[in-house]
């Protein structure tokens, strides 16, 4: 069987006297191949037809030396994987020396080598190394110089910057630069087949006089609704935009048939940025099975494979990303809460007259200030729970409604709160065309806040 692993068995079986097989102590090793002057070329050719040549940029001074392949010049090179091979001095060990003559190539794979490698320094010399087959316990290839007569055992691990294909070498940095970048966001738009429902989501910075005086930012929901962004989750999932990088590169200079077949002419996520320190536009399918997402980037002709791990933001939608607070509370501007049901309603005037501690009022009578700080913290927990896409029922009035007043008198919020599904209610604060469910748990005690801190002292 030609090339095959039985072959390979008798072969080793079948050697010449152990002078003519010899295998080294393992600190000692055989130099395949070997090189004084700094590598500038190394050209590939590969089993399946394919070929490729590796050029070394020339050098400053004191700096290191850039890469490029022949014919992609405009593509990113992995600076590390191409210095295994474009050294300043080159040297390929071997574990062991199989034979000193030459003959039955065949039998290990040399006859149609797995790679072959032309390989050319400073001075102008070339050597020529072969790869064959990997040895009969997989650890180790063989492999010979041309124009030589030994053939060698050597590590396949020893060989890995040898048996790269051609989108090996390229640079499987997607995005540059770490979460920090996200300070430096002027606009994020997420778009793709993935929020075709509820459309794009824009992100930008918020600035308040607060924070232009401190030099800093917040990020805001500005579309599809005009939210503060959740601190938490949501910066988590923007920050990994930036410092993404490849597991793989899968295809190069993509023509209009690869991309349909790779979805990116209609594509599942769009990703858009623009600041002052990155701009870029990044398109990706939807996951696989194995839990990879292909990527492209609009300026770069590479499709890229990436882990969906990777991808926090990937389906996101706006909701996921927004602070799902209702209403944060905040007395200084609050002159009057009422709470209304069908059968009760709460009207708390309140008293700022002492800068420390307000004081609110039920029918003139003061009521217990704990209880109300209580029925305070609890009205400002209310939250968007759970988005709901369904068309909403008809109502003719909520089963509890809270208006706040500002210091005016003018209404400043209504918050609704409508019967939904089993222990939900549907939560409208006039704010989103959207349309989430609260637990109802949450309603009642509110309820059972305000009757008890309308008891009064």
């Amino acid at each position: 069987m030609v090339g095959g692993v039985i072959v390979a068995i008798i072969t080793l079986r079948d050697l010449p006297p152990p002078d003519e097989y010899r295998t080294q102590p393992e600190q000692v090793l055989f130099t395949v191949i070997g090189f004084d002057a700094p590598i500038v070329k190394a050209k590939f050719n590969l089993l399946d037809g394919a070929s490729f040549t590796l050029i070394r940029l020339p050098g400053v001074a004191g700096e290191e030396s850039g890469a490029f392949l022949e014919g992609h010049e405009d593509l990113p090179i992995d600076a590390s994987r191409a210095s295994g091979i474009l050294a300043p001095n080159l040297i390929l060990e071997a574990n062991q020396l199989v034979r000193k003559e030459s003959y039955a190539y065949e039998s290990f794979g040399l006859d149609e080598p797995q790679v072959s490698v032309t390989i050319t320094d400073a001075n102008g010399v070339s050597k020529t190394l072969l790869i064959g087959d990997l040895s009969p316990d997989g650890s180790y290839h063989y492999v010979q110089v041309v124009e030589e007569t030994e053939i060698y055992l050597v590590l396949a691990q020893r060989l890995f910057y040898y048996m790269l294909p051609e989108t090996g070498y390229l640079d499987r940095t997607i995005t540059s630069g770490s979460d920090e970048d996200l300070t430096q966001v002027q606009q994020i738009v997420l778009g793709g087949l993935a929020r075709k429902e509820t459309g794009d989501v824009i992100i930008a910075p918020h600035l308040s006089d607060e924070e232009s005086s401190a030099g800093s930012t917040s990020l805001f929901l500005y579309a599809p609704v005009h939210r503060p962004l959740d601190n938490g989750y949501g910066s988590d999932a923007l920050s990994a935009i930036f410092g993404l990088k490849a597991s793989d590169v899968i295809a190069i200079y993509p023509d209009e048939e690869q991309i349909a077949e790779f979805g990116m002419d209609y594509p599942y996520a769009t990703l858009h940025v623009n600041g002052k320190s990155a701009n870029f536009t990044l398109m990706a399918s939807e996951p696989d099975e194995s839990g990879y997402v292909l990527i492209m980037r609009e300026d770069m002709p590479i499709i890229y494979s990436v882990n969906e791990s990777d991808l926090p933001w990937l389906s996101m939608q706006f909701y996921e990303f927004m602070d799902r607070s209702v209403y944060i509370v905040n007395l200084e501007d609050v002159h009057e809460i009422i709470l209304s049901s069908d059968t009760q309603e709460y009207v708390f005037t309140l008293d700022h007259s002492v800068p420390t501690r307000v004081a609110a009022y039920i029918g003139g009578v003061l009521a217990d200030y704990d209880d109300f700080m209580s029925l305070i913290e609890t009205l400002s927990r209310a939250r968007y729970d759970e988005y709901i896409s369904d068309q909403l029922p008809e109502w003719s009035s909520p089963y509890l409604r809270v208006t706040f007043r500002n210091l005016s008198g003018a209404v400043d919020k209504i918050i609704s709160f409508y019967p939904g599904p089993p222990r939900k209610y549907y939560v409208d604060a006039g704010d989103m065309d959207f349309h989430f469910l609260t637990a109802s748990y949450y309603v009642d005690t509110i309820l059972a806040q305000a009757a008890i801190a309308a008891l009064t002292e």
